[in-house]
């Protein structure tokens, strides 16, 4: 009779070898980079190291063109029209730019491009308005600063929500103030032509610039009873100068910035009564973003307080698209 003698490791055996193995495997998983580029690591950490960077990174993207001093018509990414005449550009001393002209160009048609971009839709100091939508413009000739010397006819879309006030829109302008925190707009009373379709709906502004520089297609919101709002928030413990709050009104459609009150809070004033708006909280510090929103509808001078949490770049995209 044969006996098959066969090998049988003891407990104290087996535990070692298992132990060692899930040891190395440890080890090569951790040397291997599972992430995908551009994939949230964590909730909150983004590529921005404070507010000022959130709004340069995130803000209007600028579009670059190269003109013709024959003129042509130009088409941005949003659709806008730019129809730009025969020598239209003339350097310091007055003479027509013979060569091409660089011509850039940066739009806000939305609440989200404009929360983006850092762009408040106020006028004449305080006042409420309602927008269609802005862009900006500059131009160049071999890196020197060039001047309109005629106009550019404009066809913007429209895309926002201006009823009932479609019909009242005229051409604001406005430069950025030196600390680069709040826009103010101009009326320069220039009325627009509003482009229909066949169903009489709004789908274009046609007007003509003269300069070079920020235009808003705007009117006040003439509605009373106005009313001021308070805003406390929670959940942002960094610097006050990394933390920005707007009030936004979807319809119609405006994007009001905030004053600090020297005690924590944050001020809205002159508010239309009886309407419904969306405060928005933004702040970055130290590569983490937070963000927080609340509806109010503005029936008297009201305090509120908007919570932010730590958010991702994904999650911010779809709250700022959906307001």
């Amino acid at each position: 009779m044969r006996y098959v003698t066969t090998f049988s490791p003891s407990r104290r055996l087996l535990i070692p070898i298992l132990t060692v193995a899930l040891l190395f495997l440890g080890l090569f998983t951790a040397g291997c980079d599972t992430t995908e580029p551009g994939a949230d690591t964590s909730e909150g950490d983004v590529p921005y190291a404070d507010i000022s960077d959130f709004f340069a990174q995130r803000g209007a993207n600028l579009q670059s063109f190269s003109v013709s001093p024959n003129g042509e018509t130009l088409t941005t990414s949003g659709g806008m029209e730019l129809t730009i005449p025969s020598d239209a550009f003339v350097d310091s001393g007055g003479n027509p730019i013979q060569g091409n002209i660089d011509i850039s160009v940066r739009e806000a048609f939305s609440i989200e491009d404009m929360i983006n971009t850092n762009l408040t839709t106020v006028g004449d100091g305080d006042r409420q308005l309602i927008t269609g939508g802005m862009f900006d413009i500059d131009a160049s000739a071999s890196g020197s600063a060039v001047t309109l010397d005629g106009g550019i006819n404009v066809r913007m879309p429209a895309e926002t929500n201006t009823d009932p006030f479609t019909n009242q829109m005229s051409i604001w302008t406005a430069d950025r103030d030196a600390d680069a925190d709040t826009m103010s707009w101009t009326n320069t009373r220039q009325q627009v032509e509003v482009i229909r379709d066949a169903s009489n709906e709004a789908t274009a502004w046609f007007f003509q610039i003269t300069d070079l520089e920020w235009f808003n297609c705007d009117v006040f919101w003439n509605a009373d009873p106005r009313y001021s709002l308070k805003i406390n928030q929670t959940g942002f413990t960094g610097s006050p100068s990394n933390l920005k709050i707007f009030v936004v009104s979807g319809n119609p459609t405006g994007v009001l910035g905030t004053s600090p009150d020297g005690q924590g809070a944050y001020d809205a004033i002159a508010l239309a009564g009886g309407n419904d708006y969306t405060v928005v909280a933004i702040a970055v510090e130290d590569n983490v973003q937070y963000y927080g929103e609340m509806t109010v509808t503005l029936s008297s001078n009201q305090t509120v307080t908007v919570d932010l949490v730590p958010t991702s770049e994904s999650d911010l995209d779809a709250a700022l698209q959906a307001l």
